[in-house]
């Protein structure tokens, strides 16, 4: 068989990954964070792992890793998390519905969106027009899961720098086929899926939040920390976590990142 969907999911996961979810099975279904025997410890090892290993691969040194069940999620924390209906926020006509569906519910309470209409590698030329006095963010794909077009991140980061907004950067597409360098680029926002280009099993995506960025939770639950507190704990990563995370997937994005670096260039 010949696929053509990878932009949906990888179809073939590399061995190592395979391998990794057998062992996590095994050995790793205790619930990270949440004891202290050693099946947990080791658990939470493991997520620790990958979390170093997520930051290493990003080259985000400034920023902090929260682990979700896939890039949908991933958008949705930080845009519900960032923007109130008293905002303005600038798209693009080339996002998901992850961006889309997120930004028209609280258009519908009065946030103002603005959707560009240009080629993707042109949105930085167009963005400074549209701007506001209350414009809070641009959020823009890094690739295009149906033209195949790139965005010009590190130009975006200039103009966002400039005028004071926010920057969310949708990598699902390009995580694993494109390299960036997220210290460099210095995006407040990026969201990866693990599914795609770096070769995990399906349940686990992520947001990469730079250091010193206010975000509000928008699940609340179990966390692990400050257990006899009924407000949600704002620490990263835990505070945006809550209940129970896919440390299987986790594992499996962590052997699917390995066994990537080993012919990325």
């Amino acid at each position: 068989m010949i696929y053509f969907d990878n932009a949906a999911t990888s179809l073939i996961k590399p061995q190592a990954v395979k391998d990794a979810v057998n062992f996590a099975l095994t050995n790793l279904t205790a619930n990270a964070g949440r004891s202290g025997h050693k099946p947990a410890q080791q658990t939470a090892q493991a997520v620790y792992e990958t979390r170093e290993a997520v930051l290493k691969f990003f080259n985000a040194k400034n920023y902090q890793v929260i682990f979700t069940k896939n890039c949908t999620e991933a958008l949705n924390l930080a845009i519900l998390g960032s923007l109130t209906k008293e905002d303005h926020v600038i798209t693009t006509c080339y996002e998901h519905n992850s961006v889309l569906r997120p930004l028209f519910n609280l258009k519908q309470q009065g946030l103002d969106v603005t959707i560009l209409d240009c080629n993707l590698e042109e949105v930085h030329k167009h963005v400074e027009q549209h701007l506001k006095p209350n414009t809070k963010m641009l959020i823009v794909t890094a690739a295009s899961n149906v033209t195949g077009e790139c965005s010009n991140i590190y130009e975006l980061k200039k103009v966002c720098l400039k005028n004071n907004i926010k920057l969310l950067v949708d990598g699902a597409q390009s995580s694993g086929h494109m390299q960036i360098n997220l210290d460099e680029a210095d995006v407040t926002f990026y969201t990866f899926a693990g599914h795609k280009g770096l070769g995990s099993i399906t349940g686990v995506g992520g947001l990469l939040v730079k250091k010193g960025t206010s975000l509000k939770p928008i699940t609340f639950g179990g966390t692990g920390t400050e257990s006899e507190n009924l407000t949600q704990p704002t620490d990263l990563p835990e505070g945006y976590e809550a209940g129970t995370i896919p440390t299987i997937p986790i594992v499996s994005l962590l052997a699917g990142i390995n066994d990537l670096q080993k012919n990325y260039s």
